[in-house]
């Protein structure tokens, strides 16, 4: 289980910020400054929480680009 109390949100260094994040990112809306310019991290060890990325690898290419196609078992 997850607990949330062990990560906290921390602003990321220049470094790992592209030019025009570090130059404009103040001035974008305050959801894209949070997505852009902060990340979440581990209170304890410091690691950055993963982002949870869908696993595809049951299914074929034209499966994936072409979902409304699938055979009706496989949906």
């Amino acid at each position: 289980m997850l607990n949330y109390a062990d990560y906290e949100m921390r602003k990321k260094s220049r470094d790992e910020l592209t030019t025009g994040l570090v130059l404009y990112g103040e001035n974008e809306t305050p959801e894209m400054q949070i997505e852009n310019l902060w990340k979440i991290v581990n209170r304890k060890t410091g690691a950055d929480l993963a982002d949870p990325k869908p696993d595809f690898a049951e299914f074929s290419r034209s499966d994936i680009m072409y979902p409304s196609m699938m055979k009706p078992d496989v949906k």
